[in-house]
C-alpha cells in the first residue's frame, strides 16, 4: 500500500528567522526529540511489502528548542527602532538650526565692529597727511576752440543759434555766399547814394580776385546786423499774431455765449406764452 503521509520537503537554504515554538515545548526535557523520532519512525516502516518499490523516507529531525531569551519577537521588540519625526519635532529642529545660524553672523558682526572701531581710533590718532578727495570729481572742462567761440558770439549777437555750416552742402554754401554778396553790394550802393554820389554800374569781368579779408569781415558784420533786425521783426510779428489770435478766440467765445443766451431766452418766452 502507498503511504498516506508524504515526506515534508526541506529547503536548501537556511531560514533567517528561527521558527517560533511555544514556551511549553521549549521547557520540555531533552527527550522530546527522541520521542518525536520514535513517533515518526513507525510511519515510515508501516508497509514492509512495498519496501522494494518505494525508497525509505528521510528521517525528520525537530529543530533545537528556542529559549525565552532567544525569542525573535522579544529580540526585535527590544531592539531600537528609527521612526519618522513628527511635525513638532521637525519644527523644534528647524528652530534650533536657525538659532545656530543666527548666532554665527552675530559673532562675526561683533568681531567686525570691534575691528572697525579699533581701526577708526587708530586713524583718528594718526596725523592727516593729505586732504580727502571728492567722491565724484568733475571732468576737466575742455578748452573752447576759436571756431566754437566765434559761433557762440554770433549766436549771442543775433539772438538765435544760426545753422552750422558743416551741416549744409557746398552748393548751399555757395548760394548763401552769393546772396550775401548781392545784399552787401546793394547796401554799399545805398550808402554811396546817401553821400550824393552815383555808384559805378555793375559789369561782368573775366577775372575776379575776390574780396579781401577786410571786405569779407565788413560784409559779415553787415549781414549779422541784417539778420538780427529780421529776427527781431519776425519775433514781433509772431507775438502780434498770437495776441490777435487770442483776441479773436475771446470774441468768438463771447459771441457764441451771447447767441446761446438769446436762444435760451427765446425758448423760455415761447414756453410761457403757451
Amino acid at each position: 500500500e502507498i503511504p498516506l503521509h508524504a515526506p515534508v520537503p526541506l529547503s536548501g537554504f537556511s531560514s533567517l528567522i528561527t521558527p517560533i515554538i511555544p514556551i511549553a515545548t521549549a521547557v520540555q526535557p531533552p527527550s522530546a526529540p527522541e520521542q518525536s523520532h520514535a513517533q515518526i519512525q513507525p510511519e515510515t516502516t508501516a508497509s514492509p511489502s512495498h519496501s522494494d518499490a518505494v525508497p525509505p523516507l528521510p528521517l525528520l529531525t525537530a529543530p533545537a528548542p528556542v529559549s525565552a531569551e532567544q525569542n525573535p519577537l522579544e529580540y526585535y521588540g527590544s531592539a531600537p527602532h528609527g521612526f519618522f519625526p513628527t511635525p513638532s519635532e521637525l519644527l523644534t529642529e528647524l528652530n534650533e538650526r536657525q538659532q545656530v545660524t543666527s548666532a554665527v553672523p552675530q559673532c562675526r558682526r561683533n568681531v567686525t565692529s570691534t575691528f572697525s572701531s579699533d581701526t577708526h581710533t587708530a586713524a583718528t590718532r594718526a596725523p592727516k597727511k593729505s586732504k580727502t578727495l571728492p567722491e565724484n570729481p568733475l571732468p576737466p572742462k575742455q578748452p573752447e576752440t576759436q571756431r566754437k567761440a566765434y559761433f557762440r558770439a554770433v549766436a549771442e549777437g543775433v539772438g538765435f543759434t544760426p545753422t552750422d555750416p558743416d551741416t549744409i552742402t557746398s552748393h548751399d554754401k555757395k548760394r548763401s555766399y552769393l546772396e550775401c554778396l548781392e545784399e552787401y553790394v546793394q547796401y554799399i550802393h545805398d550808402q554811396i547814394r546817401l553821400a550824393c554820389h552815383e555808384p559805378i554800374p555793375l559789369e561782368r569781368i573775366t577775372t575776379y580776385p575776390g574780396l579781401n579779408s577786410r571786405s569779407v569781415r565788413t560784409m559779415l558784420v553787415h549781414m549779422q546786423d541784417v539778420v538780427r533786425e529780421l529776427h527781431m521783426q519776425a519775433s514781433e510779428e509772431e507775438s502780434e499774431y498770437v495776441n490777435l489770435h487770442m483776441q479773436a478766440s475771446l470774441q468768438r467765445a463771447a459771441a457764441d455765449a451771447q447767441q446761446l443766451r438769446r436762444h435760451s431766452i427765446a425758448s423760455c418766452g415761447v414756453s410761457d406764452t403757451t
